[in-house]
Parts: C-alpha cells; structure tokens; sequence
C-alpha cells in the first residue's frame, strides 16, 4: 500500500502537465470581415469564444485573440448564428438573415381589424404584455411613453389631448364649441373630452393613431384617436386580480373573470377600485387629501353567436369618478 503522503505527490504530479498546458496553451488572432448573402458588410455583429468577445465594426472588421483549440460563434438579430473553429475561419465570414417569428398585432380602431404591418396610418401600440411589465393603473400614466402625445394639465386626470402640437388644450369660455380634435375611445365607446375614464386594469391593447381619422370618428379625430381595448370574453374560464399599495396612501384593487354563460354566449366582468389622497397638504384647511383620487369603474361584456354571419356585442361601462383637484380652475372658482 502507499502511504498516504506518496499519494498526494502522485496525484500532484499527474495534474502538474494538464495545468501547465492549459497555461500555454497555444492562442491565435483571428481577423477579418463579416458580410451578407450580397457581400455588404454587418455591423454590430457578437463574435466571442469563452469569455472573450468583440463586436463587428462598421465595415464589418473584426480582429480576436483565441485559443487555436476553441470554438467562434458569429451571432446577430435578424441572421442565422455561425460557428467555426479559429483555422477555418476566411477572410470573409458570410451570414445569412432570417425572420424573427412573433406574435401578430392586430389593429381594431379601423373600419375593418388588419394587421399592423397592413395600416397605412402612423400608429404607436401597447400590447397587453407591455402594459403588465409597467404596470399603471391610469392612461394618463403612460403618455410619456407615446411620442408626439401631451396633455394639458387643469383637470385631476388628463382631458385635454394634443397630437404633434394639434388638440384642445383647456375648457375657458370663448374659445368656442367643443372640438377636441383628438378622439378617445373606449371598446368602441366614444369618451372625447372624459379622460379620466381611461383607467387600465384588464386592458388588452392601446392604440394612439397619429393623424387624421375623421372619416371613421368624425372632426374628433382630426388630430388622430387614442383607441383603448380591454379584454374580450372567451369561449374557456379566465381571470385576473391586482392589489396595489403605494405612497399617499394609495390602495388600489382590480378583478376580472371571463368565460362561457352558454355555447352561444360569453362574457367578460371588470371591477377597479383606485384611491389615494394626493401629495398636496392644504394647510388653510388643514387637510392632506384635497387632490385625492376616488375611481371605481366596472366594465361587462356579453358576446353573443346569434348565426354564423350575426353576432350581437353588448358592453356596459359604469364609473364613478370623485376626484379632487386642489388647483385653480373655472369649476373649482365659484365666484367665476
């Protein structure tokens, strides 16, 4: 038998040239260009091997030291990755791009559903994975997530909309009748002038379409159209909860259920509960809610297949808005 120390130095001695030739291991600069099927150079393409990386230049150039033994990946969106191995890499590394499957987005605010790819229309669109990674609870949350759209303040909720500099921007006397310009639904219900009812919870899409629309919504739309879409019934049992607690003592709760009432007849219920006092203190009255937010919305959809070629939608919209607004306005100045 050995002893135990004669072991170790065996071992020791066993593993010594494997370190050793992994340290010295023999390393070469590859370099070159990366091009398309049409020659043209790539830039910005990922080449790396192990821990070791660069990315093309603009000519599509690229210069790394490897080891001789390893593996180059070629990696970019919208082409097929490409390995090889350091020795057989060519001055010209060629790649060839491909489609990026994804789901497909369909716009509902036009005459006829199509697909985005298909509207001529400059649109931006929200999707329903997109407003559940920012979770709001309000449109007026993400306005600034849209490009070209504001708003002007002097209601507790956004009322007034602008679409690239055109849209109605107060309620003052003398400007005439109401000509918001910039047309708001929702599910197919016009609200132009009531935004504080764009509250989100349940909401399967958004779409703010820039430019005129006036042949579908008429002079409201002049500007363009925000068009929100809350989710339909479905043929199977879903649901949906939130419970949200936040600074000025918000509290805020939502809960849908959607399913089959028959074969012919689904349904989806909404229920959104929204208060907080506001991050205003009057200290003339000695009170810390003055521009508090008291929102409840309720929303029901009924499908109903009549025939194959007849359907009948019904859609209830209920909601009770009792905010304040601690700010001067014409409705706020009673003297007015």
């Amino acid at each position: 038998m050995l002893a135990e120390g004669n072991m170790k130095k065996i071992c020791l001695t066993c593993l010594l040239p494997l370190i050793i030739s992994n340290l010295i291991a023999d390393s070469i600069i590859i370099s070159g260009r990366v091009v398309d099927a049409n020659n043209q150079p790539i830039s910005g393409v990922n080449i790396y091997s192990g821990t070791d990386g660069v990315v093309s230049q603009t000519d599509g150039s690229f210069s790394l030291d490897v080891d001789e033994k390893s593996i180059v990946i070629f990696s970019h969106v919208g082409y097929n990755d490409v390995s090889f191995s350091p020795k057989t890499i060519s001055d010209s590394v060629y790649m060839s791009s491909t489609l990026i499957n994804g789901k497909e987005i369909i716009v509902q605010a036009e005459l006829n559903t199509q697909s985005l790819f298909n509207v001529p229309s400059s649109i931006s669109i929200l999707n329903k994975r997109e407003l559940e990674s920012i979770y709001e609870n309000h449109f007026q949350k993400i306005i600034d997530l849209i490009p070209n759209l504001n708003y002007s303040s002097g209601t507790s909720r956004p009322r007034y909309f602008q679409i690239r500099g055109i849209g109605e921007r107060s309620q003052y006397t003398g400007e005439g009748a109401p000509n918001f310009s910039v047309g708001y639904m929702v599910d197919g219900i016009d609200f132009s002038g009531i935004g504080m009812v764009g509250m989100l919870f349940d909401t399967k899409q958004i779409e703010v379409f820039k430019g005129p629309q006036s042949s579908i919504y008429g002079p409201n739309a002049m500007a363009g159209l925000i068009n929100i879409i809350s989710a339909e019934p479905t043929p199977y049992f879903t649901g949906n909860s939130v419970i949200a607690l936040g600074s000025d003592n918000q509290k805020t709760a939502g809960f849908a259920v959607g399913g089959p009432l028959s074969k012919k007849v689904l349904f989806r219920f909404a229920l959104q509960q929204h208060n907080q006092d506001g991050f205003r203190k009057n200290v003339h009255r000695d009170l810390n809610n003055t521009n508090r937010r008291v929102e409840h919305c309720t929303r029901t959809k009924l499908h109903w297949t009549i025939s194959p070629i007849l359907n009948l939608q019904i859609i209830n919209f209920n909601a009770y808005l009792n905010n304040g607004y601690d700010a001067w306005a014409v409705d706020n100045n009673i003297d007015f």
